[in-house]
């Protein structure tokens, strides 16, 4: 689409629009992603509901916002190869980078979390490699020597992972790129080597509902999206106890970047959250299939949607994901609730 030409030129001229209709489709898309920007997703969702032509412009906005292509270019070069070691690894990202994608917003001090098994850290050290950037041999929270000398595949042997410490490794890379307004950034990437599937890890695992999102090769889901972009709140989740400087360390964080916290001693403040068996991808999650590839030259589409459904058919290290991993959402008045946490994420039909 040229710059000024209007989204939906090209329309019988005799269709009646409202003014609000009007204006919006003799609009750039430019333009209109300024505008939609603004606007909370379910109000979105609302508008796009009204009419035909305001369902299509929801969709090419959808379309140009939701697009990881766009979030991965300023950490890769090749990003049809990332997303090719994503399905390779089974790997995931999650963390900042996943929130700041489904939320339309972009923290310059985050870095990167890519969380694979053991038979996935060479593939994707390799890649990061390839693409410039450097090991750091350690990342600042865990001790951890580069990863060629394989203190996961150590870990990993000795069984030595357990509840307390499930991490079997955090390798940090960095790479210096030029920004465009004359100054040198820094990105940081943190392969997180874990000793579980990646996708039961973040469910599992994390500290609180806000971090409950991860993009696959092929598909990007938000567990809570209602309660973490609509609501601005976030339920604490967490499995262990840990220092209080370690939790007002996260809960700081994200309380910057507009979010509430809900614990034990703020139930009041809570909303209705789904509760019960569930799985990644219900019908109360936020998923979008990354499959297609949105903003290419006809000709380039076609490459890309070969490349792509070529790599699809490359069998992963550890066979075909399974994204829809099941949970369950425990409440308050079950005693496997974690003291100060409000909720927990558990494996299904085990804690009865």
């Amino acid at each position: 689409m040229r710059g000024g030409e209007g989204i939906m030129d090209g329309m019988p001229v005799h269709l009646r629009f409202s003014k609000l209709e009007f204006f919006l489709i003799r609009s750039s898309l430019s333009i209109i992603c300024q505008l939609f920007d603004a606007v909370d997703i379910l109000s979105l969702i609302r508008l796009g509901s009204t009419s035909k032509a305001l369902r299509r412009l929801f969709l090419c906005y959808a379309q140009s916002t939701w697009d990881p292509a766009k979030c991965y270019r300023r950490w890769f070069a090749d990003v049809l190869e990332f997303r090719r070691i994503l399905r390779k690894s089974n790997a995931v990202v999650s963390g900042s980078f996943a929130l700041q994608f489904f939320d339309r917003t972009f923290y310059p001090e985050s870095d990167m979390d890519i969380f694979t098994r053991v038979a996935g850290v060479s593939v994707v050290c390799d890649f990061l490699i390839s693409e410039g950037y450097q090991c750091d041999g350690h990342s600042e929270k865990y001790e951890q020597h580069s990863y060629e000398k394989g203190n996961h595949f150590l870990k990993a042997v000795m069984n030595v992972s357990s509840y307390d410490d499930p991490l079997l490794g955090v390798y940090a890379f960095r790479k210096f790129v030029g920004s465009g307004h004359g100054r040198i950034d820094v990105l940081h990437v943190q392969v997180v080597v874990v000793d579980t599937d990646p996708i039961e890890h973040v469910l599992f695992d994390f500290h609180s509902t806000v971090v409950l999102n991860f993009l696959t090769a092929d598909d990007a889901i938000s567990v809570f999206p209602l309660a973490t972009f609509i609501h601005r709140l976030s339920y604490i989740s967490k499995i262990r106890r840990e220092p209080a400087d370690r939790s007002e360390g996260w809960i700081s964080k994200y309380r910057g970047r507009g979010f509430k916290f809900i614990g034990a001693e703020n139930v009041h403040e809570a909303r209705h959250v789904p509760a019960g068996v569930r799985y990644a991808g219900d019908k109360f999650s936020w998923r979008i299939g990354l499959l297609r590839m949105w903003h290419c030259h006809p000709v380039m589409q076609l490459v890309c949607l070969f490349t792509l459904a070529e790599s699809s058919q490359e069998r992963g290290l550890y066979g075909a994901p399974i994204v829809g991993v099941a949970f369950e959402v425990l409440t308050l008045e079950n005693t496997a609730v974690t003291k100060g946490s409000y909720l927990r994420i558990a494996e299904p039909y085990v804690w009865r």
